[in-house]
């Protein structure tokens, strides 16, 4: 089933932002699945699990920045996110480059967008 990014809801959204920042080293450890679906719910992930894995880096991330625009997303919801982004990054062993530099836009893109 491929979702418009137009019409996620904000459960698929976070889902999906989740699932990238869980995937943003290449690895996606069963902790981070456990934390994702304790966030989001497992029928949301499985809504859009099917399209991540499918999409690259570029689309995912283009995906993401449409939502932030067109979803008109409060102020309160995106801080809201951004720290459920960061208890992902900061739970697992590792908090390498990689991480840091994806952890470090999304704060960008989720603290600026107002």
């Amino acid at each position: 089933m491929k979702i418009d990014a137009k019409k996620w809801t904000e459960g698929e959204f976070k889902a999906y932002v989740l699932l990238f920042c869980a995937n943003s080293n290449y690895r996606e450890v069963s902790q981070d699945i456990n934390i994702l679906k304790h966030h989001v719910g497992k029928d949301e992930l499985q809504a859009v699990s099917n399209e991540f894995d499918k999409d690259n880096d570029y689309q995912s991330i283009q995906k993401i920045c449409m939502a932030i625009e067109e979803q008109g997303y409060s102020k309160d919801q995106l801080q809201a996110l951004f720290q459920e982004i960061k208890e992902l990054f900061l739970s697992g062993e590792k908090f390498d480059n990689v991480k840091k530099n994806i952890f470090m836009s999304f704060k960008r893109m989720l603290i600026s967008a107002e």
